[in-house]
């Protein structure tokens, strides 16, 4: 069904900002916090603004697929209002839908099918878990740190660099390596030159190149299945009408990874640890990363102390949200002494 949506209102680019910056707002510094119900009351009545002529539609999916345009790249649509009859407060959509973002339909089509070719394909490590900071003025993360030790400590065969680690150089070639890409580190975002945004990948005292730009990243040809950018703004670059988000999120998808996690606005950092650990143990399970998502933010909104958006709504998975994950849980050092006692 093709509906025409409120997009020549002069009102709606400026009401849609205003709701980004609500949500994008840390709760710890505003002198009279609002627990996030303001910014839910506007979600619900942009909810149903934009999606009231497919309401029916919505409401007999569990997945809504989105591919955004203009300012609506920076909105997570997981927090208008579920369209309806306009009586009572309706759920967010989050709360009954996965939502997954696409470039475009046709580049949907195309992760999907190189998913599907490329899921035999085992690569010789399974995660590389990356944390940076101190450098160029960028401040160390403890829990972005935290989040990758935790990575290292949890699965085989995981990659670990952080600061006070020594490690070699890491090259964009090496990204070739691995099943699962997480970068738990700042991210540079040159608005007027996306393919210039890039990942910190190298402590204060490296001496190698310190960002990993999306110009590196965007000409490989990635095995990996899933990548997580749980740094600043991981998803943010020029947008363009019609051709989606340029920046390090359309590096990986170029890349032929066929879906990335990335964040819309900067994160709070132990919060986000607590969310990825989530995402990470849905994904054991066997769950699809588009689920997994939801699950995790579902988790840290039941938090009274996280509830507002601030801490949850930012995360958006962008691709193909069927994508599953093997991962292998490493196994205790206890168990296998006791287990070759046995034998």
């Amino acid at each position: 069904r093709a509906a025409r949506l409120p997009g020549l209102d002069p009102n709606l680019g400026p009401a849609l900002e205003r709701f980004r910056d609500l949500l994008a707002q840390d709760p710890a510094g505003q002198i009279q916090p609002h627990g996030g119900s303001l910014v839910q009351e506007a979600g619900n009545r942009l909810g149903n603004l934009l999606l009231a002529s497919v309401g029916d539609l919505v409401a007999n999916s569990d997945r809504l697929i989105v591919s955004p345009d203009g300012i609506l790249n920076q909105i997570p649509f997981g927090m208008f209002g579920s369209p309806g009859d306009g009586t009572g407060a309706p759920p967010a959509l989050l709360d009954a839908h996965e939502i997954v973002c696409v470039p475009s339909a046709a580049l949907f089509v195309d992760l999907r099918r190189r998913a599907q070719g490329e899921a035999g394909t085992m690569p010789s490590r399974q995660i590389l878990a990356l944390a940076a900071g101190g450098r160029d003025g960028a401040p160390s993360l403890p829990g972005a740190i935290e989040e990758v030790n935790w990575l290292h400590r949890r699965f085989r065969d995981v990659d670990l660099r952080s600061p006070g680690r020594p490690t070699g150089q890491l090259r964009p070639g090496d990204l070739e390596r691995y099943r699962v890409l997480h970068f738990a580190s700042h991210t540079l975002l040159d608005d007027q030159h996306p393919w210039r945004s890039g990942i910190l990948c190298d402590s204060p005292d490296s001496t190698a190149l310190a960002y990993l730009r999306a110009s590196d990243i965007a000409p490989l040809r990635l095995t990996a299945r899933l990548a997580v950018l749980s740094g600043c703004e991981s998803a943010g670059g020029r947008v363009l009408s019609g051709e989606g988000v340029l920046g390090l999120t359309g590096a990986f998808t170029s890349a032929g990874v066929p879906a990335v996690v990335a964040t819309l606005w900067p994160v709070q950092d132990r919060t986000t640890t607590r969310l990825i650990r989530k995402f990470y143990d849905s994904l054991e399970q066997g769950e699809t990363a588009g689920n997994a998502l939801r699950r995790a933010q579902l988790t840290v909104r039941m938090d009274p102390r996280t509830r507002h958006p601030f801490y949850w709504a930012g995360f958006v998975i962008i691709g193909d949200g069927d994508v599953r994950v093997s991962l292998k849980r490493r196994i205790p050092v206890g168990t296998t002494v006791a287990a070759s006692a046995v034998a």
